[in-house]
């Protein structure tokens, strides 16, 4: 009787914490994704769900709003292309770092509207909030004048 009561006992601690541990993951991971500026799909289901913004820049899956760069200047080269410097805030520098992570050894597309501009195969996780894109002067044009 009393090592039923015991293992009865594992179980509910067992199923308690694994339960706590999904709500914490949960909570964390639904923050993250307002911060941003996603939400829950329709129905409530537990996915991320991040409006693509078409006049402005995607890494990958990560539509970046201009509410995430907190600092953007340009330079140009001359030959019709444009350094484009952007200093990203800490949740979206967290959000493409891990999906830079993600994709080591795979391509992954830089969009400015819904045009591709570059597509890159990641080499190494990118943990750093500057980035430095050499993109087409009128890529570069859209994305100044939707940041501003």
């Amino acid at each position: 009787m009393r090592l039923f009561a015991l293992v009865a006992a594992m179980v509910v601690l067992v199923t308690a914490a694994f339960w706590a541990g999904a709500r914490v993951q949960l909570a964390v991971q639904e923050d993250n994704c307002l911060d941003l500026g996603g939400g829950r799909h329709p129905g409530d289901y537990p996915v991320c769900v991040v409006e693509r913004f078409p006049d402005w820049l995607s890494i990958g899956p990560i539509a970046l709003m201009p509410a995430a760069v907190r600092e953007m200047s340009t330079e140009e080269t001359g030959n019709e292309q444009v350094i484009l410097r952007l200093e990203l805030n800490k949740d979206a520098a967290f959000a493409v770092a891990g999906l830079t992570r993600a994709k080591i050894g795979k391509d992954l597309e830089l969009r400015v509207g819904n045009r591709m501009v570059s597509a890159v195969t990641v080499r190494e996780e990118i943990a750093n909030r500057r980035w430095n894109l050499i993109l087409p002067k009128e890529a570069a044009d859209l994305a100044v004048r939707e940041y501003q």
